[in-house]
């Protein structure tokens, strides 16, 4: 046989035994991964895809869920669909979204532990409703910087229905996740690299949120300052914390000024707060590479509302957009100051009453506008008017410290009721007690 005949018959052979394991891979991977990817579908009827990455959890683009008031997800037809129950972390800076789908359990895809290299064979898995069209294979071909992130380009077909699907590589391992989009007019075929998909992991809340209240998460940027080989930054202008942009109003978005949000860290059990303004505002700073429990101040206790991930920052990166935390809520107009006592049978205030009410002053000066009444209840011992009458005067008595402590007398109403409106049965010690009480009732 002449050489070059036989030179074209092995290459001939080895093109189709090339294309064959490459054939048989892609049905492999393709029938490993499928019962671990979902087709999203919002309320307005968008369509994209997620994978499983964690029992309950799926990842897709940020992009395609914003503004989503619901979303369910298929798996394996359009008959059968499951709710998302709402959004556990999300990263807008690099168009990644964690939701939770409590009614099924599904395998999570693997993220591989291999470096992307260019030229690497890839898979990238769409949408299940229409597989056969949205699974493609290709390499890596380069590793792109776009807006300060690093991205993986490749030359595998992403549909905008595959977007926020998964990029395997040939161990069936999970390296990206897909992103199909207009940048600045390029059509790009990108992944989002699995490392950022970590960081989002790692970051998770522990609170479920509603897809309605989705918020714009911060974009990086970066900075020019030079920075030494050990990796710090030498010019102490670059801020390593992130804004945050705080808006708390009530249910009909009229804004409340004066109250007091409560940031927890949860890295090192500090606390950080601001005060709204006469716009139901406020701006602070919290320091990157967090997890924040949020609390509204109230009275006498706070109120668990909320979480904040704030992912760290690297380099010469930093915050340069704020985070947005938006909150309404019907503040409370009614409670019991717990540990009033006095005297019994008298109307003078016992020095245990001194610290609750010394509470009660704080709070009126920080909330300069509202005015108050003052009750005073009693149990059923004794006749009514004797009740009434002792009511009324230790409503004054609580009154009267008020006032001496500089609160405007203009602000403070005492009202005694005797015991006309139990909150507890009058035939037990403990339901007595109850309703021995001096209640604070915010006035419109």
């Amino acid at each position: 046989m002449p050489s070059s005949i036989k030179y074209l018959f092995t290459s001939l052979l080895c093109f189709v035994f090339l294309n064959h394991c490459f054939s048989q891979d892609r049905s492999v991977i393709f029938n490993n991964s499928k019962g671990s990817i979902v087709t999203i579908e919002t309320k307005n009827k968008s369509q994209g895809s997620g994978f499983f990455v964690a029992p309950n959890i799926i990842v897709t683009n940020f992009h395609f869920m914003e503004g989503a008031e619901s979303a369910i997800c298929y798996i394996d037809n359009a008959e059968t669909f499951y709710n998302i129950d709402g959004y556990v972390a999300v990263d807008k800076r690099v168009d990644l979204i964690l939701l939770k789908v409590s009614q099924t359990n599904r395998p999570a895809l693997k993220l591989s532990n291999i470096q992307v290299q260019p030229g690497q064979k890839i898979y990238a898995i769409g949408s299940p409703l229409a597989l056969s069209q949205t699974i493609s294979d290709g390499i890596v071909s380069g590793i792109r910087d776009l807006d300060g992130n690093k991205l993986i380009q490749m030359t595998a077909a992403v549909s905008p229905g595959s977007s926020g699907g998964p990029v395997l590589n040939q161990n069936g391992e999970v390296i990206g996740v897909t992103v199909s989009k207009l940048i600045d007019g390029e059509s790009l075929n990108f992944a989002i690299p699995k490392s950022y998909l970590d960081v989002l992991l790692n970051y998770r809340k522990d609170v479920l949120f509603s897809l309605s209240k989705l918020a714009p998460a911060p974009s990086i940027n970066t900075s020019d300052s030079k920075v030494n080989s050990s990796g710090s930054i030498q010019n102490s202008g670059i801020p390593k914390d992130a804004p945050i942009d705080v808006t708390i109003t009530d249910f009909k978005d009229n804004p409340l000024p004066n109250e007091i949000m409560v940031f927890r860290s949860k890295k090192y059990d500090r606390e950080f707060q601001g005060q709204t303004d006469e716009n139901g505002k406020f701006l602070t700073r919290l320091p990157a590479g967090d997890v924040y429990n949020i609390f509204i101040l109230g009275f006498k206790d706070s109120t668990s509302i909320d979480s904040l991930v704030i992912p760290p920052v690297e380099g010469s990166r930093y915050y340069k957009n704020p985070f947005v935390v938006t909150y309404q809520f019907l503040p409370s107009k009614n409670f019991v100051l717990d540990n009033c006592t006095f005297e019994n049978g008298k109307a003078n205030l016992q020095e245990t009453s001194f610290y609750v009410l010394d509470e009660l002053v704080s709070y009126l000066k920080r909330k300069d506008d509202d005015r108050i009444e003052i009750g005073g209840h009693t149990d059923n011992v004794g006749s009514a008017v004797s009740n009434l009458k002792l009511s009324q005067e230790r409503a004054n008595s609580v009154r009267d410290y008020l006032i001496e402590k500089g609160i405007d007398p203009a602000r403070l109403l005492a009202k005694g009721y005797g015991m006309s409106q139990p909150i507890a049965d009058n035939k037990t010690a403990a339901g007595k007690a109850e309703n021995r009480r001096t209640e604070v009732t915010v006035l419109e």
